[in-house]
C-alpha cells in the first residue's frame, strides 16, 4: 500500500456534502428545558427511528439523504444499505455515497468500481477519490490520471494530490508547481504542503510564511509543529518555544518531538529532552525512536539506546540510515574497547 487515504481525500462531514435532514428539530434542548435531557432521544435514536420509517419509503433522496447522516456517524452498514437502495432506485450520484461508505469499511476493492460509476455520475469529487483509491491499491499511474482528470475538472485538491506523487519520485520542481498552483486557486491546505516541501530541500527561510498561514489554522496542529521546528532551525528559537509549548499545552501531540529537540539542542536539557520524546513516542511518533536513541548515546546508555535505534529502522528510509550508522558506530566502539585476546 502506497498511499495514505487519509491526507488530501474526500471525506465525511463538511466535503461530502451530505446535509442533515432537520428530523427531530421537535427535540432541541434549550437552556430552560436542560433539565429534563434525559428525556431527549440521542442521534442512534433517531436515526434507528428514520431507518424504520423508510423502510416503506420508494424515495431515492430520503434514502440517499439517510444514507449521508448515517456515514457521518461511522453507521457504516445502514449507510451501504441506504446508498444500495438509493442507487438501486435511480440515483446514480448516490454511487459516491456508497464508494465513501465501502472505503470506510476498509471494503477498497468494492469501493473502487463505485467511484467509477460516481465519475460516470457527474460527481466530481470522487474522480480524486477513486486516484487515492488507484494509489492506495499501488496504481500510481492510475491514480495520476485521475488526478489530473481532477484538476481538468476544476479541482484544485488535484495539483496536491500530484505534488505529492511527484514528492514521492523526487520531481522537487513539479511538486512545487503544483501546490503554488493549488494555493493560486485557493485550495486550503497547499500553503502547508509547500511550506513542508521548502523545509525539507532546505529552504527553511522561505518556507516560514506559509508555515505561518498553515498554522494559524486551528485544525491543523501539523502545521503548527513544523512552524515550531522551523523557527528552531532557523535560529528563532523563542518564538518557536512559545509555539510549540502552546501546542503541546493544547494537546496536539505532534509538537512534542519538535519541543524534545529544543530542550536537548538549545536547553542542553537531557531530562526535559528525554520527556518529550517518549511523549511523542506513547503518540506514536514515526520519529521518536530515532530521536530517543540518539539522546539515549549522548546519555551514556547505550543498551537503551540500541533497543531504540533498533525500533527505528522499521521508520522512513532517512531514519534507517541514521538508525543504521548511529548503530554501526556503537558497534565499532563496543569492539575497541574489548580486552585484548591472548
Amino acid at each position: 500500500m502506497s498511499a495514505a487515504k487519509s491526507d488530501a481525500f474526500y471525506r465525511v462531514g463538511s466535503h461530502n456534502g451530505y446535509r442533515s435532514s432537520g428530523y427531530g428539530d421537535e427535540f432541541i434542548v434549550t437552556p430552560e428545558d436542560s433539565a429534563e435531557e434525559s428525556d431527549v432521544p440521542d442521534t442512534d435514536e433517531l436515526l434507528d427511528l428514520r431507518l424504520l420509517e423508510i423502510r416503506a419509503s420508494a424515495d431515492p433522496e430520503a434514502w440517499d439523504d439517510l444514507g449521508g447522516d448515517l456515514l457521518d456517524e461511522w453507521r457504516l452498514g445502514d449507510a451501504i444499505e441506504c446508498f444500495t437502495v438509493a442507487l438501486q432506485l435511480g440515483k446514480l450520484d448516490a454511487a459516491f455515497g456508497l464508494a465513501l461508505a465501502l472505503d470506510r469499511d476498509s471494503r477498497e476493492v468494492e469501493a473502487a468500481p463505485m467511484y467509477e460509476r460516481a465519475i460516470e455520475a457527474g460527481v466530481v469529487k470522487a474522480i480524486l477519490n477513486h486516484g487515492v483509491m488507484l494509489e492506495f491499491l499501488g496504481d500510481r499511474d492510475g491514480a495520476r490520471r485521475r488526478y489530473e482528470q481532477a484538476v481538468t475538472a476544476g479541482d484544485a485538491l488535484g495539483h496536491v494530490r500530484l505534488g505529492q506523487l511527484d514528492e514521492q519520485s523526487e520531481d522537487v520542481e513539479a511538486a512545487e508547481a503544483h501546490y503554488r498552483q493549488a494555493i493560486a486557486e485557493g485550495w486550503p491546505s497547499a500553503p502547508a504542503a509547500l511550506g513542508k516541501l521548502l523545509v525539507r530541500i532546505g529552504k527553511a527561510d522561505e518556507a516560514l510564511p506559509w508555515l505561518r498561514q498553515a498554522a494559524a489554522d486551528p485544525d491543523d496542529p501539523s502545521s503548527r509543529s513544523w512552524l515550531g521546528g522551523t523557527l528552531l532551525e532557523t535560529g528563532q528559537v523563542e518564538e518557536a518555544r512559545a509555539i510549540l509549548t502552546a501546542a503541546v499545552e493544547a494537546d496536539e501531540w505532534e509538537s512534542w518531538l519538535p519541543l524534545g529537540n529544543l530542550r536537548r539542542d538549545v536547553d542542553q536539557d537531557l531530562a526535559g529532552a528525554e520527556y518529550a520524546y517518549r511523549r511523542a513516542l506513547a503518540e506514536f511518533d514515526p520519529n521518536a525512536h530515532l530521536n530517543l536513541g540518539l539522546l539515549l548515546i549522548e546519555a551514556g546508555r547505550t543498551a537503551e539506546a540500541r533497543v531504540e535505534l533498533t525500533l527505528a529502522l522499521d521508520e522512513d528510509e532517512r531514519n534507517r540510515q541514521v538508525a543504521t550508522d548511529a548503530l554501526s558506530r556503537l558497534t565499532a566502539e563496543d569492539e575497541t574497547s574489548l580486552p585484548p585476546t591472548t
